[in-house]
């Protein structure tokens, strides 16, 4: 599952195929929404139709756990910058509590997450938390905060810091549904041109992956 800012990879551990057991678990996931907190017109096949908003995804995620109440919900990153909403993004955060509103369990950070720069970011998550709202985990695995560290942290990188530890972001969580365990890990894409981020230089997957095996 992929976006243009980051991914959610699912993370499995060698176990015998005599020994394993068949589990599953409903997956809903969304990306790149970009502030479409409401409904807009589009052309689609020709014919100008209302799509997207909130309150669709709302409807989809409500029928879904009404036939599976243990269906994990995962959101890509970049769920903000691409409407009016976007201008209260740093003092309200509120496309990240909407995806908490919604019932989202996870999401990560998209290169759009860092259009207000440092201080931006910082607020949005300070704000998010400081609700008391239930909002979703966030993961991000591959900052590179030990090259950061070496060469001396920016007040800007200080301040992301912060606010991550402040929300709680973490490399990944476990979120248990029914009788399944869901390791969802979130990285941030190196190599995309769009994800030059003068900010947090991250980690290739490659390295995370030598050092968790």
């Amino acid at each position: 599952m992929y976006c243009t800012a980051g991914s959610m990879l699912p993370f499995t551990w060698n176990v015998p195929v005599e020994a394993a057991e068949t589990k599953q678990i409903d997956v809903l996931f969304s990306h790149d929404t970009h502030s479409h907190l409401n409904s807009f017109s589009t052309i689609v096949d020709g014919e100008q139709k209302e799509v997207g908003g909130f309150a669709r995804i709302k409807t989809l995620i409500d029928e879904k756990k009404q036939e599976d109440p243990d269906t994990l919900v995962l959101d890509g990153g970049d769920f903000s910058m691409g409407t009016l909403i976007q201008t209260v993004y740093d003092t309200e955060a509120a496309e990240l509590r909407m995806l908490g509103y919604l019932g989202y369990d996870v999401t990560t950070l998209g290169n759009h997450e860092y259009d207000y720069r440092s201080k931006g970011l910082a607020n949005m998550l300070e704000v998010a938390k400081d609700s008391g709202e239930t909002v979703p985990a966030l993961v991000v695995c591959n900052v590179d905060w030990d090259s950061m560290e070496q060469s001396g942290l920016s007040d800007g990188q200080k301040l992301i810091r912060s606010a991550f530890e402040a929300y709680g972001v973490k490399d990944y969580v476990v979120v248990q549904k029914g009788d399944v365990k869901a390791a969802v890990v979130g990285v941030r894409l190196k190599k995309q041109k769009s994800l030059k981020n003068p900010f947090l230089p991250v980690k290739t997957v490659s390295a995370l992956v030598k050092r968790w095996y």
